[in-house]
């Protein structure tokens, strides 16, 4: 109860309840205020208290002497709070509606199971009364075939949605052709940038232990940031490179870090790991029936060249992994349209 969770310590708003009696009656006064609540809500209206305010200036310094040692504080009432807190409650599932994906691999150019889905997601958001941005509503079609053919142009709410051959899905950006090189530079600049600082400390005379826990926290945390997605897919320069980076700030810290790889490696066998031991997992299907009848070791996926993936109000990338089981090389599309919902 809202009532409950109410600061006792804290000071009577302008309509000079108490947050101690609320709390102390907040059994006998919970059907009051819900039938006032109610009665608010319906006639769309707020008490004047309730919305009022009454600012008290708190001194900064012990002994203040001018306007700007004091801090405003505004006291407001606590029964408008509470009622904040329940409305606030109810509304809070549509924050995380934002960076929704819809993902369709399209085969022998099929796309009504695609569109089917993306015209089912409108209708569920129209039915829980979530706007679509289709303004900033992205498309992006990844095709690897030899000869592509110009898609048709997805609408959503009667407007056509922009194409692009570019995204940024939740800080990692993706592409049409799933080249990872603009996202490389993207986290060596962010990299960088971040090791200056490192420098400075340095410069300071920290001790390494400090250094090495900022350079875990700030630095690593740009440079590995969903490293498990791109970073087994990228070229041997694009590794060197970050290896550099990585060197560098070692010998900024006075103690070896890990590479690149050995990250990779380290986080991936680690998400691995947890699709196993979740039987909830969309993959955990998939990687248990690859375990050896003779082992019970995984063996690896046979897949084609075939990439695809996807993208929305950022990005949210996936490859397509399809075991070889058919011989008609059937051409595959896959398309993504992304909805921000305001």
């Amino acid at each position: 109860m809202e009532l409950e969770k109410l600061h006792q310590g804290k000071a009577a708003g302008p309509d000079g309840i108490s947050p101690r009696v609320l709390k102390t009656c907040a059994i006998q006064l919970s059907n009051v205020l819900q039938h006032l609540f109610n009665l608010s809500l319906k006639q769309e209206e707020v008490p004047v208290l309730w919305k009022t305010s009454c600012l008290v200036p708190v001194p900064k310094k012990t002994t203040p002497s001018g306007l700007n040692d004091y801090r405003p504080v505004a006291l407001t009432s606590h029964v408008m709070k509470v009622l904040e807190r329940l409305v606030l409650a109810r509304l809070r599932p549509q924050k995380f509606s934002d960076d929704s994906a819809v993902v369709g691999c399209i085969r022998d150019g099929r796309e009504e199971e695609y569109r089917a889905v993306v015209d089912d997601f409108v209708e569920w958001a129209g039915r829980n009364h979530l706007r679509l941005n289709v303004a900033k509503t992205r498309e992006m079609v990844v095709d690897f075939r030899r000869k592509t053919t110009t898609p048709q142009p997805l609408r959503v709410l009667g407007e056509d949605v922009d194409m692009v051959e570019e995204y940024k899905y939740l800080g990692v950006s993706i592409d049409s052709r799933l080249n990872w090189k603009t996202n490389i530079n993207a986290v060596y600049k962010k990299g960088m940038s971040r090791l200056f600082f490192l420098r400075k400390l340095r410069s300071f005379n920290v001790c390494s232990k400090m250094l090495e826990m900022f350079y875990q926290s700030v630095v690593a945390s740009a440079l590995y940031f969903a490293v498990v997605c791109w970073g087994s897919s990228i070229g041997a320069g694009d590794t060197n490179r970050l290896n550099k980076l990585v060197k560098k700030a070692g010998s900024i810290i006075g103690c070896k870090q890990d590479s690149l790889e050995e990250v990779v490696e380290r986080r991936t066998l680690k998400k691995l790991l947890s699709i196993l031991d979740n039987p909830d997992h969309p993959l955990h299907h998939l990687l248990q029936g690859q375990r050896s009848t003779f082992s019970n070791r995984l063996i690896q996926l046979r897949c084609y060249d075939k990439r695809s993936l996807l993208g929305g109000n950022g990005v949210c990338a996936v490859r397509t992994i399809e075991p070889r089981t058919q011989s008609d090389g059937a051409t595959q599309i896959t398309k993504t349209a992304i909805g921000e919902i305001d």
